[in-house]
């Protein structure tokens, strides 16, 4: 959709995606379409009063812009930036960045790598002590064990709002399948929450953990947790009623197990995500909200549901970043429980689950640092021909349109060498 102007704004938001970065050189006008389309009638140009650029830039979730993503972007922001700088009495005056992340490492590396700045601030800063930073304190869960909480304890605490937001527990069963482990995991997390919403004194308590959230590193995987939900695990939560004399057993409809994935159209995913905010009402027979949610790390960015307070992570993520990414989803509001199974037959899982405690109280020091070579030789060879085109159609007024290609042979060699700039970190 592209909109515009009679009259440009004095104060303009502009928000768009990195993905749509190395669009640029395609559109001399990036994103307007001059030419007329769908029976609309062509845009017509013409020159207005200059106006200022955009001073600040925001960039969301830094962490995801490494690898190969932050190679290509690096490339292109030296483009953007370019048209984001201001002239004034011959010195260049560059745009200031925001960039938010939960989990960094090596901040200044990789900021350096994307946009070519030396000086930065992190904030927030460390600090004098880890547990009170002054916009974020540390509140003590209780100070006695967690075996040993009453009813009252744990009233008090809610009413206090000094509550935790998650607690992890990890499981790793010996001489026993994963799929196995999963399945009375899966079983013991459903059922329970399902007797506890079957009593009054914990109706008002259980909405977060009523519905389950599974989390798994590929499709592969994923994709055998879909069968065992359609039989295994409702024939185990048959099982545990009669070992347990419940009075009711759970069970898992079709319309109570969804995946959050690639596989999933977008427009499903936004019904999903829109539905799984849906409280459990202890008023219903029954209930609206899912029962289980599996997914990938489609979940890990933008999936804020303030309700849910139960994960299960089926092994181990390969970045740590990942995995803190991921199990933040829940706890967010209320307190939050994560149950980690790992792998006895990987070594790395194993490992993980023996150094369990030491990991999960200091996770954000076992952060990975993110990698970005946008000037590697390898990624010129990629992007430096776009970047070329790019800044010639945005930064000259006669090939900017589709067929102005051939204006290119009116450039004197002065007027080109003035873009040469751009690409170096010189003037930086």
């Amino acid at each position: 959709m592209v909109f515009c102007y009679c009259l440009l704004p004095d104060e303009s938001i502009l928000i768009g995606t990195g993905f749509n970065f190395c669009t640029i050189n395609k559109n001399g006008l990036s994103g307007n379409f001059p030419h007329a389309k769908n029976g609309l009638d062509a845009c017509v140009i013409e020159a207005c009063k200059p106006f200022y650029p955009p001073q600040l830039i925001i960039q969301d979730e830094l962490h995801l812009i490494s690898g190969p993503l932050g190679t290509i972007y690096g490339g292109y922001e030296t483009i953007i930036e370019d048209m984001c700088c201001l002239e004034k009495n011959g010195k260049k005056i560059h745009p200031k960045y925001v960039v938010s992340t939960a989990t960094i490492k090596n901040a200044g590396e990789q900021i350096k790598c994307l946009y070519a700045r030396e000086n930065y601030a992190q904030f927030l800063p460390s600090g004098f002590d880890t547990r009170d930073a002054y916009f974020i304190r540390e509140i003590p869960l209780v100070s006695k064990d967690l075996e040993d909480l009453t009813e009252d304890d744990i009233t008090e605490l809610l009413e206090k709002g000094e509550k935790p937001f998650r607690q992890y527990a990890g499981i790793c069963a010996s001489g026993q399948s994963v799929k196995t482990t999963l399945i009375r995991l899966y079983s013991v997390l459903l059922q329970e929450a399902f007797i506890l919403s079957e009593d009054p004194k914990y109706q008002d308590y259980v909405d977060p953990y009523y519905t389950l959230v599974g989390y798994f590193n590929s499709i592969r995987e994923l994709g055998g947790a879909v069968r065992l939900l359609d039989d295994d695990i409702n024939s185990r939560l048959k099982v545990l009623r009669k070992k347990y004399k419940n009075a009711r057993q759970r069970f898992l409809g079709f319309d109570g197990k969804k995946e959050i994935t690639s596989r999933i159209p977008s427009y499903q995913i936004a019904e999903i995500l829109e539905k799984l905010a849906e409280p459990f009402d202890p008023s219903k027979e029954r209930q609206s909200c899912y029962d289980v949610v599996i997914a990938t790390n489609m979940i890990a960015v933008g999936m804020d549901v303030d309700r849910l307070g139960l994960m299960a992570v089926v092994g181990q993520p390969k970045q740590n970043s990942e995995y803190i990414q991921a199990t933040s989803r829940v706890g967010r509001k209320y307190p939050g429980i994560i149950f980690t199974v790992y792998n006895p037959y990987r070594p790395r899982d194993l490992s993980n689950y023996e150094n369990f405690v030491g990991f999960h109280s200091q996770m954000y020091r076992y952060v990975e640092g993110t990698t970005a070579t946008p000037f590697a030789a390898r990624a010129r060879d990629r992007v430096l021909h776009a970047l070329v085109v790019a800044m010639l159609r945005l930064q000259t007024e006669t090939m900017a349109g589709n067929k102005g290609a051939s204006n290119i042979l009116s450039i004197s060699d002065e007027d080109f060498v003035k873009y040469l700039p751009v690409f170096s970190k010189a003037d930086y």
